[in-house]
């Protein structure tokens, strides 16, 4: 949460990015390892993506990632080329409802076939859409290179 307490203090009152760094609530912090709390279920859910992250040579140092067009305002894409491991196409659904866009953005993104890294099993097109539920990320990408040595 913003904590305005930075605006008492001289040395921070100037500067509003101390909004953005409230003391830290220890007890919230510990709630981390409870699975039932809303603090476990965001931790599991960070350590999740950090895991896959490490299996993803897409997003290994050394690429470009570029803003990418959709065909839905609350769907955001962007693509990650990476010179020597392929590429990565995120779409990132910022709406409280489940959206969709055109399922043509993978092939134009150099994707087809693909995948979705974050759920490998979920039908990714339906209707010639790609279907995100509410808040919702997908990182979609071709076959993983499986000879890459330099991990």
């Amino acid at each position: 949460a913003n904590d305005s307490c930075y605006e008492v203090d001289p040395v921070t009152a100037a500067d509003n990015r101390w909004m953005h760094r409230p003391h830290m609530d220890w007890e919230a912090a510990a709630r981390r390892a409870d699975p039932a709390t809303l603090e476990g279920r965001v931790f599991a859910g960070l350590r999740r993506l950090a895991s896959l992250r490490a299996t993803l040579p897409q997003l290994r140092a050394g690429g470009q990632t570029v803003p990418w067009s959709t065909d839905n305002p609350a769907v955001f894409a962007f693509l990650r080329t990476h010179p020597r491991t392929g590429r990565l196409l995120g779409l990132v659904n910022f709406a409280d409802t489940a959206q969709s866009c055109a399922a043509g953005i993978v092939a134009a993104a150099g994707l087809h076939p693909a995948r979705d890294a974050l759920a490998p099993d979920d039908a990714l097109v339906r209707d010639g859409r790609i279907h995100l539920a509410r808040l919702a990320l997908r990182w979609l990408t071709a076959d993983l290179l499986e000879d890459d040595d330099d991990r």
